[in-house]
C-alpha cells in the first residue's frame, strides 16, 4: 500500500517563475504572428474577389468593410479575379476613388481584359488612362507584345496594330 503525503511536490520553480513561463507560453512567436498577418491579408483579398464575383452590387459591400485600398491590394484583388474580367473593371473603377492607382495596377487590368477578349473595354481604359494622365502614363512593351500576341492568336493582328496606332 502507498502512502501519499499530504504534502505538495517540492518544485525547484519559485510561483512567479512558473507564472512567467505560463504566460511566455501564450504569447505568439514573431514567425507565427507574421504568418496569421499574411494569412489574413491573403483571406482578405479572397474574400474581396468573392464579393466583386457573386454580389449584385459589391461597391456598396466593399464600402461598409471601410479598407485601406492600397495599390498592393488592388493589384492582388485584380490578380486574383483575373478570369472574370468585368468585375475586375468594376472593382478597378470603385477602388480608383480611393487611391490613386500606379501602372502597375492598370497593365494587370489591361492584360485582364485582353486575355478574355475584352478589346473594346481594354482601349476605353488605355484612353481613359492617357486622356487623365497624359504623358504620365505608357504601356510596357511586355504589355504591348501581350497585347498582339493574343490578337494575334484569334487572328485579329491587323486589328491589333490598327487599334494601337
Amino acid at each position: 500500500m502507498l502512502l501519499r503525503s499530504s504534502k505538495p511536490p517540492h518544485h525547484h520553480l519559485s510561483a512567479t517563475k512558473l507564472l512567467l513561463l505560463r504566460h511566455l507560453k501564450t504569447l505568439p512567436s514573431s514567425s507565427s504572428t507574421t504568418t496569421t498577418t499574411k494569412d489574413a491579408y491573403f483571406s482578405l483579398i479572397h474574400n474581396i474577389t468573392n464579393i466583386i464575383r457573386k454580389e449584385v452590387y459589391p461597391e456598396r459591400t466593399l464600402n461598409k468593410l471601410n479598407l485601406p485600398i492600397t495599390s498592393e491590394l488592388v493589384f492582388r484583388v485584380l490578380r486574383a479575379s483575373s478570369n472574370y474580367p468585368s468585375q475586375s473593371l468594376r472593382f478597378f473603377n470603385w477602388a480608383r476613388s480611393y487611391y490613386s492607382p500606379t501602372t502597375i495596377e492598370y497593365e494587370e487590368l489591361i492584360i485582364t481584359l485582353v486575355r478574355n477578349k475584352k478589346y473594346a473595354s481594354m482601349w476605353k481604359l488605355i484612353a481613359q488612362v492617357k486622356n487623365n494622365l497624359g504623358d504620365k502614363f505608357s504601356v510596357s512593351s511586355n504589355t504591348v507584345c501581350f497585347i498582339i500576341e493574343e490578337y494575334g492568336k484569334h487572328g485579329l493582328i491587323d486589328q491589333a496594330v490598327e487599334e494601337n496606332d
